[in-house]
């Protein structure tokens, strides 16, 4: 059933390569990969020379902590990262030519990874294409933001053991349409007179309602963040 899927994903974004995979996110945060894991068109050889570069790919640790945002990348780009001065030591431009080394062993020059993290645990896809000139374009990323959870999620619950409790999403917010509009924009990262400014209040208003949110959304002894807004069970 995922090869027929593959196929129809195949007429929206096309690609020469592709790793279809699953795994677990374990305790300290990191990604253990499962036994599930799917190639078309690629060497089993490049999985496993994988492993031992994983700590040095800037994309492998963005997906472990935003699993649903789509990365797209030139493969030359991994030689134009820089050191990291402050520390002394080589972040950058060793990792990014150790990376761009092995992808273009494989024939690769561009790449597009999406992904998603269920109730099943987390799935990706990475597409590969080996013509220079034939980059992943702003179209087929947003094509692919939407066509891959759906495709991956299908995938999973076939075969995946939920590794999750399954529980609703947010509950209606106890608040105003306006306290709302305040606490995302907390929530983003705004400081209380950016908020004041924003809304045409003054800053003193802000504050008193920030904390009738806080209390309302139980937040204690921290900062709103997005979290609250998005989970709140009531």
């Amino acid at each position: 059933m995922l090869d027929r899927d593959l196929l129809s994903f195949r007429d929206a974004i096309h690609y020469d390569s592709l790793i279809v995979g699953a795994g677990d996110r374990q305790s300290d945060g990191t990604i253990r990969i499962g036994s599930e894991t799917r190639l078309y068109n690629i060497d089993p050889q490049f999985v496993i020379d994988y492993g031992s570069l994983a700590q040095h790919d800037v994309i492998g640790q963005l997906f472990a902590m935003y699993p649903h945002i789509v990365q797209v990348v030139a493969v030359e780009k991994y030689r134009q990262l820089r050191t990291d001065s402050e520390g002394g030591h080589v972040c950058g431009i060793s990792s990014g030519r150790k990376i761009a080394d092995y992808l273009l062993r494989y024939g690769f020059h561009h790449l597009l990874l999406a992904g998603l993290e269920s109730s099943y645990g987390l799935a990706w896809t990475t597409l590969y294409r080996k013509n220079k000139n034939d980059p992943f374009t702003a179209e087929e990323s947003e094509r692919a933001k939407y066509l891959v959870p759906t495709l991956l999620y299908r995938w999973q619950s076939r075969w995946a053991v939920r590794r999750a409790e399954l529980s609703l999403p947010a509950t209606l917010l106890p608040l105003t349409a306006r306290e709302v509009q305040i606490a995302a924009l907390k929530a983003n990262g705004l400081l209380s007179k950016n908020i004041a400014d924003r809304l045409n209040l003054e800053t003193s208003t802000v504050e008193d309602t920030l904390k009738k949110i806080k209390r309302r959304l139980h937040v204690v002894g921290r900062k709103l963040c997005a979290e609250d807004l998005q989970k709140f069970r009531g």
